[in-house]
């Protein structure tokens, strides 16, 4: 049985503005396509979100983002960790229109952000998968939601319980890329994800032999308001 949960909503950097983030050492490194222009993740070191969760109430409500330590846009917006609306464990907010009213009470201007909604993807009952049963408790199933009409699929991630991705933030060995190229190059769709999920559950399965000391992995599913 295949259950899909809404894990919540993020504000993500433009991706045009990351592209100084991949040079070709980097693609090479993580990347099954290197040529994609623009790859985007749940992993938050993939594609960066634009908030940053701190204990208090923060004095500021603005700081710099960095991606490998270069600046790449103006304002971080700084969330307290204790806002009721976020679910600090994977960094995602429950409500979109809690996110956006958060945004505009700091007068942020997000030109150069666009909001993404992710969900997991479990492959059991609730209750015999271990990372649902005692982490997503409260979530409810996506066909219970109707997600923002700016909103469309971009395609699958596989990533661990914490969001890293298998896919475009554990690296490959030579004979790795070899391999796995054979098989699900055509797969790959522009920014770098799966198109399709039956090819991201059969590399999720692969990953968590390849990438044993994250295992389990899972398929996650990513909406968003990118043009």
């Amino acid at each position: 049985m295949k259950i899909e949960l809404l894990m919540g909503y993020d504000m993500r950097i433009h991706p045009k503005y990351c592209r100084d983030e991949w040079d070709t050492r980097r693609k090479s490194t993580f990347l099954l396509e290197e040529k994609t222009v623009d790859p985007l993740s749940v992993d938050t070191s993939v594609w960066p979100t634009i908030f940053e969760f701190r204990e208090g109430t923060p004095e500021a409500p603005l700081g710099d983002v960095s991606v490998n330590g270069r600046a790449i846009t103006h304002t971080k917006v700084i969330v307290d960790m204790n806002y009721s609306n976020i679910i600090l464990t994977y960094e995602t907010w429950n409500s979109y229109e809690d996110m956006k009213l958060y945004l505009r009470k700091y007068n942020y201007y997000k030109d150069n952000a666009v909001p993404v909604a992710v969900i997991i993807i479990l492959t059991e009952a609730i209750k015999k998968d271990l990372f649902s049963y005692n982490s997503l408790l409260e979530k409810t199933e996506l066909s219970e939601h109707n997600l923002p009409v700016e909103m469309s699929f971009i395609g699958y991630d596989v990533g661990d319980g914490d969001m890293i991705s298998g896919l475009t933030n554990c690296g490959y060995t030579k004979e790795d890329k070899a391999h796995l190229n054979n098989i699900f190059q055509e797969s790959i769709n522009p920014y770098g994800l799966f198109d399709e999920y039956q090819d991201a559950n059969k590399f999720k399965e692969m990953t968590n032999y390849r990438v044993a000391s994250h295992a389990p992995f899972y398929v996650y599913g990513i909406y968003s308001a990118i043009k």
